[in-house]
């Protein structure tokens, strides 16, 4: 083998970065990501939440499945139910419901279910 055939293999561009600029290079990245995520959860996921309108309250109906909640349990274990009588007091306010479910019928309080 002679020296001729002997190729010296480095890279310039990388012996020659300085670690200033990598470091802002850094920090820029982050930033953007950061920037991302914040748009994503304000402006996509803000989307997707439904809340209803204060001060809007809807009347509840005999027939409609509600979810009866538990203090106990995860929202998505608690179990459907479906309205077969509405109790209301002398100010036509709707105080109880009776609701039927999978297992037992039941007397609620009124804000203790979600439709």
């Amino acid at each position: 083998m002679s020296s001729q055939d002997i190729h010296e293999c480095s890279v310039p561009d990388i012996d020659t970065v300085e670690k200033r600029s990598l470091y802002r290079r850094l920090k820029f990245r982050q930033a953007l990501q950061k920037n991302l995520r914040n748009r994503f959860r304000s402006e996509y996921l803000g989307l997707l939440v439904q809340k209803p309108k204060k001060g809007i309250i809807r009347p509840i109906k005999v027939g409609q499945v509600v979810l009866v909640r538990k203090d106990n349990c995860k929202r998505i274990e608690w179990p459907l139910g479906k309205v077969i009588d509405i109790r209301s007091e002398k100010d036509k306010e709707v105080r109880l419901v009776r609701i039927k479910t999978s297992h037992s019928a039941l007397l609620q309080l009124f804000k203790e279910f979600i439709f």
